[in-house]
């Protein structure tokens, strides 16, 4: 069984694949990344058993109250709790590579008198990881963790 690290991971570079890149991402400046995810949590949420809400319920909920971001034809729930949890990780991972994204490119601009930067240099140097490298990190984790 893989861990949910993985699993998430995973889903990520199938948003990749399917060209939700991270320059797509960055086009999305007003929060809709996360709040796509905290739509899928929320299902995920009530899905656990008693909880009360269907899943209509909760999609009336989300569109009724528009914090569905995007076209509702984007909105694609499981019927698994899992399977959601996993979608609302992978826009979470997205959305926290969009702001070290955007703080670095903050960062870089903000240079003090003498034209030295004024905090420390991104390791990553405002490049995104490759896929391939996000591929290989996930083999190296599947290794150490025993799920």
């Amino acid at each position: 069984m893989k861990s949910g690290l993985t699993l998430i991971t995973e889903e990520r570079l199938r948003h990749i694949d399917k060209g939700y890149t991270p320059s797509h991402d960055d086009q999305h400046k007003t929060g809709e990344i996360v709040a796509a995810a905290r739509c899928y949590a929320l299902l995920a949420e009530t899905q656990n058993p008693g909880h009360g809400w269907t899943k209509a319920m909760v999609e009336d909920h989300i569109f009724e109250n528009e914090e569905w971001p995007w076209d509702s034809e984007d909105w694609k729930p499981s019927e698994s709790q899992t399977q959601n949890l996993i979608k609302a990780g992978a826009m979470i991972a997205a959305e926290i590579d969009r702001l070290h994204r955007l703080d670095y490119h903050h960062r870089r601009s903000d240079l003090n008198a003498s034209g030295t930067r004024t905090y420390g240099e991104c390791p990553s140097q405002g490049r995104h990881p490759s896929v391939g490298w996000i591929r290989n990190q996930v083999r190296r984790l599947q290794r150490k963790v025993p799920f």
